[in-house]
């Protein structure tokens, strides 16, 4: 058995499968105040990222995310 079977059947048994990510990707910095705050990162000045299902951001989640704005700003 292989060791992403593994850790899926683990994981399962555990409750701990995760969830699709969802983004939020805004201008606006607004505080959460109901439930689980949501991950947050400042993606450049003027945009903020907001994770609200699927765990923090890993490091290269965030460097993703503003390559993917810089490329976008290049082509605007």
């Amino acid at each position: 058995m292989n060791l992403e079977r593994r850790i899926e059947r683990l994981e399962e048994k555990l409750g701990a499968k995760s969830e699709p990510r969802v983004l939020v990707i805004t201008n606006v910095r607004f505080d959460h105040t109901d439930g689980q705050p949501p991950s947050l990162i400042q993606i450049v000045p003027e945009a903020w990222a907001f994770a609200v299902r699927g765990g923090p951001f890993t490091r290269e989640e965030i460097n993703q995310l503003r390559n993917e704005h810089a490329a976008a700003n290049r082509q605007a």
